[in-house]
């Protein structure tokens, strides 16, 4: 995009003036806590620009993102319009529930709630300028495997004790069928895995052995 069209505005029809430079490259809504405190950092790396402001939604759950996809997307374009949007949730959780057979069904449904979603709300006050375009991320790996894959970086955070033994894995993602069960044997002390200070302990780690998020 050049600068040009980095620096025009757009209008909305209450006549308040929204600078597209100001907007965000990209939003997400996000099904956990862990995902929302380590989003940020992907966000940036990948579009190289430290310090760049990235709003997201924690969903608080694969719920909260089925029954409540709309209003998170109502919320996240009336307060900061960005110019794009990703929908991000785990995959496992939601067909061992019996809510959706496999991946491709899953994504599919909630794209056409994000299509029909942006059908009625373009050209409406206080949703202009709209996000071009809104897109879904099935997770199939859980969030935790990531985690799994840098060991070192896990004993880095003080938080887990773990034997290099137990990490002689072919392939993390099919050999720990689950890996929360698996880092929660090892806590030194009984801790949430699920809360945003715990992912953000593992996010500084990892950054601070030169893995990325």
């Amino acid at each position: 995009m050049g600068e040009g069209a980095l620096r025009r505005h757009t209008r909305t029809q209450s006549g308040l003036s929204v600078h597209a430079a100001e907007r965000p490259p990209i939003g997400f809504i996000l099904e956990g806590a862990g995902e929302y405190a380590t989003y940020p950092s992907l966000a940036t790396r990948s579009l190289g620009a430290a310090g760049l402001h990235i709003p997201r939604i924690n969903a608080r759950g694969f719920g909260g993102i089925l029954t409540g996809l709309e209003e998170h997307l109502d919320d996240l374009v009336r307060s900061y319009h960005p110019l794009s949007i990703i929908v991000a949730m785990d995959l496992r959780d939601v067909v061992e529930c019996g809510l959706y057979v496999d991946c491709a069904s899953l994504r599919a449904e909630l794209l056409r709630r994000a299509q029909s979603w942006a059908a009625s709300r373009t050209g409406a006050v206080p949703f202009e300028p709209m996000p071009q375009p809104i897109g879904v991320v099935i997770q199939v790996q859980l969030f935790e495997t990531w985690w799994l894959a840098d060991p070192d970086g896990l004993r880095r955070t003080g938080l887990f004790q773990i034997d290099p033994a137990d990490c002689r894995w072919g392939n993390v993602d099919q050999d720990v069928s689950n890996p929360l069960a698996w880092l929660e044997k090892r806590l030194v002390r009984p801790t949430n895995l699920k809360s945003t200070a715990v992912a953000s302990t593992v996010v500084r780690a990892r950054i601070a052995l030169g893995r990325r998020p």
